[in-house]
């Protein structure tokens, strides 16, 4: 059972995905899972600090626009295969991710958070890059042998036609055209077959491929790179340049050209002006949004077949000369057979060529078989690839509703056929939910209208149902010019985990939404008033219970003024500091104020706080509870009013009673019992207890009521100090005091409370260090300020009770006290005197290594003490002596 926000970070750090949690609109990082901080290649220093001060190269990518937009908007935002660049070593590396940014919302609608969860998917796309890649080269491979099919049927009808006009003229002349036609047959395919060059252009980055036959048909040498203007463009023979790149231009517009390039033009060599003849084909391929990102192609040297063509029309134009003058003279046939003569002449010279061609045609085998070589090789390197990634391959036999797949996809389908299974099988395999989905996607591909497009995630379950995967196949169907399927095929992955950890990561927004609920339960149920304020842009949220204390309206604007301009009060006294001031200058407050609600009747308001300041990116912001504690405050002051009034009436006969007990004191001497005069004495002295008690709560009384008043006089600090030494002999005799007192001055201050907050250290030390132990009282002046400290040996205290020992009737509770007595009054009577002679107060403790009370007040010097009387009758250094309790 999940119970704590530590049980949720538990989970979290569980969750096989990388995941971090943003909570504020600035993103800042409230939580890094190891994954997401590797992945971000840092460490969980970034915790507590914004995004985007942390990665600048994510704010320039764009990521921290788009997590804002999901902050606002409320909306998830989920992307795959999107390129990131993370700083490695200080190299920006690219990397490819599928991710989510899901907005946690509150019961109003509103984002308290951002869950972000990443998967890196870059072997993935490396395989499909490869996969498209061989697609590609095997779509121009065979655009291009379609058309070396087209021409070369287009020039055997050419001969054909050129055959039958001859058959009728002379049999031997009709012998050497066919023999013609052969030859120019075998040269085409020859030629055909070699002189193939492959290019690749980046249309987005401008970046031009080719390969060592494109750049000898350009003369460009082959180990120098290549540009589009300084090696395509230029290398144009200036009478085709303008026709080329027109055809170029309108390839890349996939409305007028569909992407088909088919173009016949010259090159001319940059270093001997060498022309030659090229056919380029080529496709180019578009984005989503049309525009043109690749074009790939074929050139080949068609010079020869150029002149062999511009030959073969001189000829034909020859032979029909010649057939005109067969059909007026038989004279004119002699002059014929002549020119059949020369035809031979120039038939023989066909041979050579074509014993030229078959050379050619023996060498672009050579480089066909190293072509196969290369593809084969990356095939290979695609297969393993795939192993890698654990990615199943499977075609559908659409005809024969026939589905075919390799090991790792019989794996995820838990089937035991291997090779082939038919399609109604395979689906038995998926679970009964699923099998509808899957049918209908599949059946949707096979629709020219879906571009043959098909990814969808299901469940397989086996043929024996007895464990449950979760798969994201996809694929794509093509087409032939029927538009009726002819190819299906595509992967298959393995998500069990990913839809694990979301179904984690939804667990744990529920936990989030619960746990917010009930702290919302809690403060409405306490009627708590909250509130976030930024110092710097007053911006400021509170929620209802904040507008009921304040009596503002629940669709009104609420300002900083309106909450934080009151002056804070101390006891029942207003100070010179506004709530706002205190926030600005504290990390954390507890500050109280009296806020006018109506001409006869206050509400008394505390607001308890920290501020949360990040000194990296300079983001402040101060989060706060305001609590309406009227009734506690009219059942203090009617507290306050009765200890007075008790006080008051107290006093008088406590005074009586200390002038009996010192004439009594007086008296027993001359009765010389022993026994009688210690109790007077120790009557004398729980009297003395008491007249101080009744005195600490007169004072609080007054503290309250602001008047509280100080009589300063000059007094010699070593003088003050003698009178408490001489007391403490007469009165305590459990532990031994130490004077260290370095004072040669006259102190300006109120004399009587200065001895009233020392005694009370004293008194305390007294209390909680054990019988026999030391205390020391040490005084200097360092810096313009008299600082007096009492040290015990005690069991110390502990830091949560030293935020709360001068509180009003604050007392430590514990085993070391539970049988000391006191009301928890004097350090706050100390604190408040300390306060008013401008000073201040303080301890230090360690638990079990004793405690120090301290306190500093400004040293108002108005002469030197010409003949300072040392401590108890004694020099300075007499006085740093040990004093043994009588």
């Amino acid at each position: 059972m999940i119970n704590t926000p530590q049980d949720i970070l538990n989970i979290l750090t569980q969750v096989p995905q990388a995941t971090a949690i943003y909570d504020n609109a600035d993103l800042r990082i409230a939580y890094a899972n190891a994954d997401m901080l590797d992945m971000w290649a840092t460490t969980d220093r970034v915790l507590g600090a914004n995004l985007g001060d942390c990665f600048p190269e994510f704010e320039m990518q764009g990521f921290v626009d788009l997590l804002k937009d999901v902050w606002h908007s409320g909306k998830t935002y989920q992307a795959a295969d999107v390129p990131a660049s993370i700083v490695l070593d200080g190299i920006p590396t690219t990397f490819y991710f599928d991710f989510e940014y899901r907005a946690l919302l509150d019961s109003q609608g509103k984002t308290y958070a951002i869950l972000h969860t990443a998967k890196e998917v870059s072997s993935r796309l490396e395989a499909w890059a490869a996969v498209r890649k061989k697609e590609m080269h095997e779509a121009a491979l065979n655009s291009e042998l379609r058309a070396s099919v087209e021409e070369q049927q287009a020039l055997t009808e050419e001969y054909m036609a050129l055959n039958e006009k001859l058959a009728d003229t002379v049999d031997e002349l009709s012998q050497s055209y066919k023999q013609l036609d052969f030859a120019l047959d075998q040269s085409r395919r020859a030629k055909d077959a070699a002189n193939l060059g492959m290019f690749d252009l980046d249309v987005k980055n401008d970046i031009l491929s080719w390969d060592d036959r494109c750049k000898a048909l350009f003369g460009v040498p082959l180990g120098s790179d290549v540009s589009y203007t300084k090696d395509f463009v230029a290398g144009l023979h200036p009478d085709d340049r303008q026709a080329t790149l027109s055809a170029v231009k309108n390839a890349f517009n996939r409305e007028s050209s569909g992407g088909r390039y088919n173009v016949h033009y010259r090159t001319v060599s940059p270093t001997d002006n060498a022309i030659i003849w090229v056919h380029a084909i080529g496709t180019v391929y578009f984005n989503e949004a049309d525009e043109p990102i690749r074009f790939i192609g074929t050139v080949m040297d068609v010079t020869e077949s150029v002149t062999s063509r511009k030959a073969l029309e001189d000829r034909e134009r020859r032979l029909q000369e010649t057939n005109e003058e067969l059909a007026s003279t038989m004279e004119e046939l002699t002059a014929t057979m002549e020119e059949l003569t020369a035809v031979n002449d120039e038939l023989a010279t066909t041979n050579s060529q074509l014993k030229k061609s078959e050379q050619v045609n023996t060498e672009v085998n050579k480089n066909l078989t190293s072509a196969f070589e290369r593809l084969s090789e990356s095939e290979r390197r695609l297969n393993l690839a795939v192993l890698s990634a654990k990615i199943g391959i499977w075609e559908f036999d659409t005809a024969n509703e026939i589905v075919s797949w390799d090991e790792r996809s019989r794996e995820l389908f838990g089937a035991s056929q291997q090779g082939k299974i038919p399609y109604p099988l395979a689906l038995q395999c998926i679970h009964p939910e699923d099998r509808t989905a899957v049918a209908d996607a599949i059946s949707y591909a096979q629709r020219p209208e879906s571009e043959g497009y098909y990814d969808i995630q299901f469940r397989t379950i086996g043929e024996h149902n007895t464990h449950t995967t979760w798969v994201q196949a996809k694929g794509r169907a093509y087409f032939d010019e029927q538009n009726r399927p002819v190819h299906f095929s595509g992967t298959i992955l393995d998500i069990s985990d990913r839809v694990q950890s979301q179904h984690k990561i939804d667990a744990f927004n529920r936990a989030i939404a619960q746990n917010a609920l009930e702290q919302r339960l809690i403060v409405d149920a306490g009627k708590i008033g909250t509130f976030s304020f930024n110092p710097e842009t007053k911006d400021i949220v509170v929620n209802k219970h904040t507008r009921d204390m304040y009596g503002l309206a629940e669709s009104a604007a609420v300002s900083a003024d309106q909450l934080f301009a009151h002056n804070i009060m101390l006891g029942d006294v207003e100070q010179g500091i506004t709530i706002q001031q205190i926030i600005e200058e504290q990390n954390s407050f507890d500050v109280e104020f009296n806020l006018p609600i109506a001409a006869e009747q206050d509400k008394w308001l505390r607001i308890v706080g920290n501020r949360i300041w990040n000194e990296e990116n300079r983001n402040l912001m101060a989060y706060g509870v305001i609590i309406d504690f009227t009734a506690q405050k009219s059942e203090e002051k009617r507290k306050l009013d009765f200890l007075g009034i008790v006080s008051h009436e107290l006093r008088s006969p406590l005074t009586s009673i200390s002038g009996y007990l010192q004439i009594l004191q007086l008296k027993s001497k001359s009765l010389e019992n022993k026994q009688f005069y210690e109790l007077l004495v120790s009557a004398n002295r729980q009297s003395a207890r008491m007249k101080l008690l009744i005195e600490s709560f007169l004072d609080i009384a007054r503290i309250g009521e602001g008047k509280l008043r100080l009589n300063k006089v000059e007094f010699t600090l070593h003088d003050l100090l003698s009178n408490i030494g001489q007391m403490l002999q007469q009165t305590v005799t459990s532990h031994v005091f130490l004077f260290h007192v370095d004072v040669q001055q006259l102190i300006l201050a109120d004399r009587d409370k200065i001895e009233q907050v020392i005694i009370n250290f004293i008194n305390n030390a007294v209390k909680y260090s054990p019988v026999g132990s030391k205390i020391e009282i040490n005084a200097q002046v360092e810096h313009g300020e008299l600082y007096i400290e009492v040290k015990d040996q005690g069991a110390g205290i502990s830091e949560e009770d030293q935020h709360k020992i001068f509180t009003r009737f604050y007392r430590v509770e514990n085993s070391q006290t539970e049988m000391v007595s006191g009301f928890g009054i004097g350090l706050y009577v100390s604190k408040e005197i300390i306060n008013l002679h401008g000073g201040t107060i303080g301890l230090r403790s360690v638990v079990g290594q004793g405690t120090t009370f301290w306190f500093k007040i400004p040293v108002v010097v108005t002469s030197e003490a010409s003949a300072a009387t040392d401590l108890l009758g004694r020099s300075t250094e007499e006085t740093n002596q040990e004093l043994p309790s009588s």
